[in-house]
């Protein structure tokens, strides 16, 4: 049975350069599973955190966890998000990162890129219920933050999103609140897929 980990959470959820990263995954114990809330995902597999909602719980619980265990080498952020350029129950799997609110006299855009040919996901402090100014394919509450601790600690970093409701559509609240759990299977099966290329990759090298 993997660990589960679970960091008080709420009901509600939503609202550059490339780092330099090691590449060996052996065993399960090196691969962490990091989502906000048990209703987006559950794994008996890997070991799982439930951050609670939003940048500042994902951030701590992050950062908390990968400072106590140090022999993580891939993060995989799973969960909801609502899409902007893609299809209602569709996964998408997101490489490029950006704070979607953070914008201040003479600030500048922060990208945080782990891998370019995936999509682009924004994320805010809030639930989004209308189309952003920035350009994306979907959206979140979580994935920028969780992708900058990656980068500051220098582990490999993947985001995989299910499409539960479409940003600007009618009832979209709703359409997350029926639609939240439906992903779970499909979560899991990208999840096997992108650690078996992990692995495969890693036999590569050492050939």
């Amino acid at each position: 049975m993997a660990d589960v980990v679970d960091s008080k959470s709420t009901a509600e959820r939503r609202g550059g350069s490339t780092p330099s990263i090691p590449t060996k995954y052996f065993m399960n114990r090196d691969i962490l599973i990091v989502t906000a809330l048990s209703e987006e995902y559950v794994d008996d597999k890997y070991t799982v955190i439930y951050t609670g909602v939003g940048k500042v719980n994902a951030s701590i619980n992050l950062y908390s966890y990968l400072s106590k265990n140090k022999n993580i080498k891939l993060v995989i952020n799973v969960g909801t998000a609502g899409g902007i350029n893609c299809k209602k129950g569709q996964i998408i799997e997101c490489g490029i990162f950006e704070d979607g609110q953070l914008e201040y006299p003479g600030s500048i855009d922060e990208v945080i890129v782990f891998d370019e040919s995936k999509s682009k996901i924004l994320t805010f402090d809030n639930f989004i219920c209308k189309k952003p100014k920035k350009d994306c394919e979907c959206v979140d509450m979580e994935s920028f933050a969780l992708a900058k601790v990656c980068k500051l600690l220098n582990v490999n970093f993947k985001c995989v999103k299910y499409i539960t409701d479409i940003v600007g559509k009618k009832n979209q609240k709703t359409e997350w609140v029926n639609n939240v759990e439906s992903g779970k299977d499909l979560l899991k099966k990208q999840i096997e897929k992108i650690i078996k290329s992990q692995l495969t990759s890693e036999e590569d090298v050492v050939r």
